[in-house]
């Protein structure tokens, strides 16, 4: 195993009987391929969730299981839209598919709480959906929850964090937050030396079908990477590790 952190691909399979039969939770990481600018890598919302969840699980008995790095389509004012060389994306049929068959496997071989943790944005209402079948027919015994980590960031934090400079989660595709993460959670994958201003021409409430130039982010960043740090990534960090931890602490209890 992975230290004191309970990693599913590492694990055996005896292990993982030993820990459905102690009754620990699980948390599956869910992402997607989708570009994030010309600094982020393509993984970026697979590894952020799933770097959370390893984060999370120190020091508590839960198992963390390898993410699912296909999500849903990106789309043009969420995360860029589909012309952007990499990003690949599932219809919504296949991921909820997809994400409720693995819950209710996980489910049918004995875990009895799974929390499924989000880091795109386009997965949320698939997810939901996917999940809620998943755990119908264990409703009476078993527990599932769904995690979107940018819900656990209250406006007091944005405000305590970024001041007036935050230019809300609608525009925050590579931007700030996800560049800050990435530079705190694994620095390694990110060209700091390509940070750049983003933003449409057009920005509008609704949704255009064929998308117009004029609303698409040029170079695939929705506001700006520039005031990204290290810093704000790791101040993000704690704070989502503590409401998460928290989440699954009061839901399943603390191991």
């Amino acid at each position: 195993m992975n230290g004191e952190v309970l990693v599913l691909e590492t694990m055996t399979s005896p292990e993982v009987g030993e820990c459905i039969a102690a009754g620990v939770p699980l948390v599956l990481p869910v992402g997607a391929i989708e570009q994030h600018g010309p600094h982020l890598p393509l993984g970026t919302d697979g590894f952020i969730p799933y770097e959370l969840a390893k984060r999370v699980a120190t020091g508590r008995r839960v198992i963390v299981a390898p993410p699912m790095f296909y999500g849903a389509y990106s789309r043009p004012r969420t995360g860029g839209g589909r012309h952007f060389p990499g990003s690949v994306g599932l219809p919504g049929r296949a991921l909820e598919a997809a994400v409720s068959s693995a819950v209710g496997d996980l489910l049918r071989q004995g875990f009895r709480s799974i929390a499924v943790l989000n880091g795109h944005f386009e997965n949320s209402w698939t997810l939901l959906e996917a999940v809620e079948q998943a755990i119908e027919p264990y409703r009476e015994t078993h527990r599932a929850l769904l995690i979107h980590w940018w819900d656990q960031v209250g406006t007091d934090d944005v405000q305590r964090i970024f001041g007036d400079a935050f230019p809300g989660w609608e525009a925050e595709h590579a931007s700030i937050t996800e560049t800050s993460m990435m530079e705190f959670l694994r620095p390694e994958l990110v060209r700091a030396d390509l940070k750049a201003e983003g933003g449409a021409k057009r920005v509008i409430t609704y949704d255009v079908f064929p998308a117009t130039e004029d609303i698409l982010w040029p170079n695939g960043i929705g506001f700006s990477a520039v005031p990204a740090s290290a810093d704000v990534g790791r101040q993000l960090v704690e704070l989502l590790v503590e409401r998460i931890g928290r989440i699954l602490d009061d839901e399943f209890g603390r191991g």
